[in-house]
């Protein structure tokens, strides 16, 4: 997928990549031209010929920036949020396409109905929230930093209360590279954004199905209760990929902020299985299995 246009009224990233990280030369949609009630015809994930792990059609390469302190959101998982800052909410609205707004460099008029997504993006170290004290609106020379690789999340689930709060649940479509963004009229940060699907490495030698059942294993060991290949059977069917499953189990086994987003930060999944197989045995040590590897021979508790 080729990344958006920058418009004029952007701000260009340091680092900007303009060769574009977002093309992927390996996903190439078959089978994927059936509707659905996402109403997308091209998947983002190669698996994805249905369901909610898409991008809209025609999608404009705008997204609301919805930066939190310490949050990694990972794709194919779910994230809860409740919305309260005035400035979120009208995020939330317009994301869901309850007000127009005219933006600009867009005829008046325009039909912009919303793309009910939003990326969640990790502040940098050192900013524990987005305002200054006692400011509603943050403005150009207060914006903090956040980390460039995001996820693209779409609400699936909505509730707006009474007094405009919204309770909301993502659920993550894929990794994106923010390559400029702006503050908008209504105060929150609007990025353009390029996104980033999976793309293997040259790993002739690895055994990926294997590699796969390594980690599944691994995670049942933690968790003995959690029949994890049911799960994600149920939840994705036949097309369980090796990425999607590093980024379920990184999601729940409460990695430090700088460890999940090196996970989010990489697009090779084959390097993720690498790096969560080596967090998975880590947190076995410590549960008490010695070797940091299951089975029946192996357990020496403390």
């Amino acid at each position: 997928m080729t990344p958006p246009e920058h418009p004029p009224d952007d701000d260009p990233r340091p680092g900007d990549d303009p060769s574009g990280r977002g093309r992927d030369d390996g996903a190439d949609g078959a089978g994927a031209e059936e509707d659905d009630d996402c109403g997308v015809p091209e998947p983002v994930a190669p698996h994805a010929t249905k369901g909610p792990e898409r991008l809209p059609r025609n999608f404009s390469g705008k997204v609301p920036l919805f930066p939190l302190p310490g949050c990694v959101f990972f794709p194919h998982t779910l994230l809860p949020l409740h919305i309260f800052e005035p400035r979120y909410r009208a995020m939330t609205r317009d994301a869901l396409g309850l007000e127009r707004r005219d933006e600009p460099g867009e005829p008046p008029g325009a039909d912009r109905r919303g793309e009910r997504l939003i990326a969640m993006a990790r502040l940098r170290e050192g900013f524990d929230t987005e305002l200054p004290h006692g400011e509603e609106f943050v403005t150009e020379s207060d914006r903090p930093p956040i980390h460039d690789t995001v996820c693209l999340g779409k609400i699936v689930a909505e509730q707006e209360l009474p007094d405009g709060r919204f309770h909301i649940v993502l659920r993550g479509v894929v990794r994106a590279a923010v390559k400029s963004e702006r503050i908008t009229d209504a105060g929150y940060r609007l990025a353009a954004v390029a996104p980033l699907p999976d793309r293997c490495g040259a790993r002739p030698d690895l055994d990926r199905p294997a590699r796969t059942r390594q980690i599944t294993d691994a995670f049942v060991g933690l968790y003995p209760d959690v029949d994890l290949p049911d799960v994600l059977a149920r939840a994705f069917g036949r097309c369980v990929t090796p990425g999607m499953v590093c980024d379920v189990v990184a999601s729940v086994l409460q990695l430090s902020p700088d460890d999940s987003q090196e996970l989010l930060d990489q697009t090779d999944p084959d390097v993720r299985t690498d790096v969560v197989l080596r967090h998975l045995r880590r947190h076995l040590v410590k549960a008490g299995f010695k070797t940091g590897r299951t089975g029946l021979a192996d357990p020496q508790w403390n």
